[in-house]
């Protein structure tokens, strides 16, 4: 089985990719970390990877017989929502992206909640930014094998959907 999860970024990529990869039994890659390698000497906790690097990565992950992956949707991933069976598309309200993005980083910043970059206020406007980037446009082409999760009870119908291995 191999599973895209899609969606804007507070959306709850990650916590449903750690719950399927655990039920499944089925190793789950973000691709943040694909993008980003972490580096505590950089003023945003990262750096980013060379794009020959990206790719390779990305490669290396699409040759594996199951996976799940996790993204915002960047264009230099799209190859694999071709390349898998289901596309998981976490379609949140703005305004409930707002909450749980200030949620995250006062939780970050206080040392509740471990993350990727530095949680700074920089960073913080940055993701309610993001939140407002949809990857809808991006997966229109591959609707017959999307399935669009837009609350926590369609999350919770879907896992209950899946069979434990």
């Amino acid at each position: 089985m191999k599973i895209y999860i899609i969606g804007a970024v507070a959306s709850g990529k990650t916590t449903l990719a750690k719950t399927l990869s655990d039920r499944l039994d089925v190793p789950y890659y973000s691709l943040d970390n694909v993008v980003h390698l972490p580096d505590a000497q950089s003023p945003t906790g990262n750096t980013k990877r060379s794009v020959t690097e990206q790719a390779q990565l990305f490669a290396h992950i699409l040759q594996q017989d199951r996976y799940i992956i996790e993204d915002i949707g960047r264009p230099q991933f799209t190859k694999g929502l071709h390349e898998v069976d289901h596309i998981l598309f976490l379609d949140f309200p703005v305004y409930q992206l707002y909450k749980r993005v200030i949620f995250r980083w006062l939780k970050q910043r206080v040392g509740l909640e471990k993350s990727n970059y530095k949680p700074t206020l920089s960073m913080l406007l940055k993701m309610l930014k993001w939140t407002n980037t949809s990857p809808k446009t991006l997966i229109q082409p591959f609707l017959s094998k999307t399935i669009t999760l837009r609350n926590r009870i369609d999350i919770q119908n879907y896992i209950n959907t899946i069979k434990i291995k």
